[in-house]
């Protein structure tokens, strides 16, 4: 998954789970996903140059508060960008651009990210999780099998790992995905979300994306299913990450 996509996930998941009481919200930059990120900056949409009047924060903690006293209820992932629940209208969002730092730093942290909230317009129709988790596993399914007959061994052992992520044997352990809280999703989603972090083949040169396969029916195949996993991959990461909230296994929060 790229980085900007699980920032967002990150913000947005683990503010979900503390608006709703699970657990107390406790991120700051030493997380991995921000291991490239030198700095964050929340301003609101001034419609004008960023001053420093618009900036409501510079670290998530800060950002969890304004949420807070905003009257936020909860947050949703869509299309990369971070929702607001309130009842208000219109829907604002958080969404993320980013600089790189010069001189490159030493630690590696060369990205100053800033979110600024925007207005959005209204949210169409979403898959649910097992919704998401059909359609995203049939898809691994033709790769995986695309893959094998392809004899590209590597990648039929990468969606293979996907697809047993969302399909599991019985009594296969869970193992959480390091993205959201450790308390506050379904098992469902958790494993819908790793699933969608192991079959992320999405990217530029030595991805899937940039295989080359010479028989044409093989092409052919590569050509339709391709297109298909993108699709599902952006589909199913917002359907983990917006599906209801549960205090601890089976039990559903009620906000």
């Amino acid at each position: 998954m790229d980085g900007k996509l699980a920032e967002a996930v990150l913000l947005t998941s683990h503010a979900r789970v503390a608006l709703a009481g699970v657990l107390p919200f406790a991120l700051n930059l030493s997380h991995s996903a921000f291991k490239y990120t030198s700095s964050l900056r929340f301003e609101l949409d001034s419609g004008a140059a960023a001053d420093a009047a618009s900036v409501v924060a510079t670290s998530p903690e800060g950002w969890f508060e304004y949420l807070q006293s905003s009257g936020v209820h909860s947050l949703a992932l869509r299309s990369g960008a971070m929702i607001c629940v309130s009842g208000a209208a219109p829907e604002r969002a958080w969404q993320q651009t980013s600089d790189l730092v010069k001189p490159r730093p030493a630690d590696g942290r060369i990205w100053a990210v800033r979110y600024q909230e925007l207005k959005v317009p209204p949210a169409g129709s979403e898959l649910d999780v097992d919704g998401a988790t059909a359609r995203l596993v049939e898809v691994v399914e033709a790769c995986e099998a695309l893959a094998r007959d392809a004899k590209e061994n590597g990648w039929s052992a990468f969606f293979g790992r996907a697809r047993s992520e969302m399909k599991p044997e019985p009594g296969s352990p869970l193992q959480q995905s390091n993205l959201l809280p450790p308390r506050g999703y379904s098992d469902a989603a958790q494993r819908l979300l790793r699933g969608c972090e192991l079959a992320w083949a999405l990217g530029g040169m030595g991805s899937w994306n940039d295989l080359y396969l010479e028989d044409h029916e093989l092409a052919r195949r590569y050509d339709r299913v391709t297109p298909q996993l993108s699709s599902a991959l952006h589909a199913s990461v917002p359907a983990a990450v917006n599906s209801a909230l549960c205090e601890s296994m089976g039990s559903q929060v009620s906000k």
